[in-house]
């Protein structure tokens, strides 16, 4: 029987805080202020969920992969059999649904929407880099969507943050297409290097919009140009997969940098005060 600690470990928990700061900035973006809105709240926790339970279904599409690549997970060690976390997973999404329910028909239309997305990605897109990546933006940026959504504002109006999403899509683009070298784990430099300049530079080009204070694009460019250098000047499955996790976590600051272009100073600190939760969890979920 599969233990709380294993199954909570299929989740990744310390990134759905990632997920949380997407939802949030995408509310915040069409005209609420996080810190008083209370209807953001069920939109984040849809998102939480809808990435604990992705996670999970990723883990359950990969169970042949990870026998060799990360047998120590719980599906390939035994510790959670198939079924049960496939029922997990199952679980995960009802409990996003009722919770983007709370939050109005159009939060659960759009987390529906990213459930449809998740299940294409694990079940037909991953198996090819290019189409996996893509996927994989567009379940990152309806989560951006579904919180305009729970705010009420529809994808047809001129206010919906497609800017945003488009930048958010392509950095996740660039960070899954990376993440596709940990099954070759050569010591070519080519490919890293064209994909770790995408993501570095793939901030930068939310500073194209004209906001206040457009240099804090910057911010995310830097948090995750050292790992990219780093993967580079000395590539190992080691070091490309630290660039994948990093890069990962500076989703939450690229979720701020968005509100911080616009001085939206208490609330872009706010989403970004999310990464101290997912970087304080981390050394403990490493031990589950």
């Amino acid at each position: 029987m599969a233990t709380p600690a294993a199954l909570f470990k299929l989740t990744r928990f310390p990134l759905v805080f990632t997920a949380m700061a997407d939802s949030a900035v995408g509310a915040a973006l069409v005209g609420v202020n996080l810190l008083s809105c209370a209807r953001v709240i069920p939109a984040m926790a849809a998102s939480a969920l809808l990435y604990a339970g992705g996670m999970v279904m990723n883990d359950v599409c990969d169970l042949e992969r990870d026998r060799t690549l990360h047998p120590e997970r719980p599906l390939p060690s035994g510790r959670v059999l198939p079924k049960s976390a496939s029922v997990f997973a199952i679980v995960l999404f009802a409990l996003a649904m009722m919770s983007a329910g709370l939050a109005g028909t159009m939060a659960v239309v759009a987390a529906g929407w990213v459930v449809a997305l998740i299940a294409a990605y694990n079940r037909l897109l991953k198996h090819n880099a290019i189409a996996g990546s893509a996927g994989m933006a567009a379940i990152r940026g309806s989560n951006l969507g579904l919180g305009a959504a729970a705010i009420g504002m529809s994808p047809a109006s001129a206010e919906f943050p497609w800017i945003p999403i488009a930048v958010l899509s392509a950095y996740v683009f660039a960070l899954t297409l990376w993440s596709t070298r940990e099954d070759r784990g050569d010591g070519r430099r080519g490919f890293p290097a064209l994909v770790g300049a995408a993501l570095a530079w793939v901030p930068l080009a939310a500073a194209l919009r004209p906001s206040p204070h457009r240099w804090t694009a910057l911010v995310p460019s830097l948090w995750i140009l050292p790992w990219v250098l780093r993967a580079i000047a000395r590539p190992s499955r080691e070091r490309m997969m630290q660039v994948v996790r990093w890069g990962v976590l500076g989703i939450i600051l690229l979720d701020a940098s968005f509100l911080a272009a616009l001085g939206r100073w208490a609330e872009a600190g706010a989403v970004a005060g999310l990464i101290v939760p997912a970087l304080a969890l981390l050394p403990v979920f490493r031990k589950l």
